[in-house]
């Protein structure tokens, strides 16, 4: 008996090591085939990752290049408003200046026209007033000169009234 407890299960150690020894073969297998198929899975999922990557950085510089590309636009147009804007603006100041020039010579004339005006009025004036006083000691003149008269007529008068003879003589006959 006590050979068969040596003997059993060594029996049995061979009966089940033959099906235990296919099966960690397989298994092993199996997990080589699963590992291999793992590392496919995470080289595929990598490669698929670094696609995508490159695929949102090719997004990105793209939407970068359009977007420095519209900065730029917008930059240019700014900058060729202010240059169109700077330039009306000297012409504007350059046409203001121009009339401003024109008025004052305008200003300048009138104010001469003016002043020979108030000169040609003094002149009128003082010509009038002048005429008026002459016309004035003229009047008073012929005035005085009827009053003259008439005062040597009155004393005629008087004197041929004390030279004639007190009473008329009757004419002969």
């Amino acid at each position: 008996m006590r050979r068969l407890y040596l003997l059993v299960p060594l029996v049995l150690l061979a009966l089940f090591a033959a099906p235990y020894l296919r099966h960690v073969a397989t298994a092993r297998e199996a997990a080589r085939t699963l590992a291999e198929t793992d590392a496919k899975a995470r080289l595929a999922a990598e490669a698929e990752k670094k696609s995508a990557e490159q695929k949102a950085r090719a997004d990105a510089d793209a939407r970068a290049a359009a977007r420095l590309a519209e900065e730029q636009k917008k930059e240019t147009d700014k900058r060729a408003k202010w240059d169109a804007d700077s330039r009306r603006l000297a012409d504007d100041t350059a046409s203001a200046r121009r009339e401003s020039t024109r008025l004052a010579a305008e200003v300048t004339r009138l104010a001469n026209q003016l002043a020979a005006a108030r000169a040609e009025r003094a002149r009128l004036t003082e010509e009038t007033f002048a005429t008026a006083k002459a016309v004035e000691l003229a009047r008073i003149g012929t005035d005085a000169a009827a009053l003259e008269v008439q005062r040597l007529t009155t004393l005629l008068a008087r004197r041929a009234a004390d030279l004639a003879p007190a009473a008329p003589t009757a004419a002969p006959r």
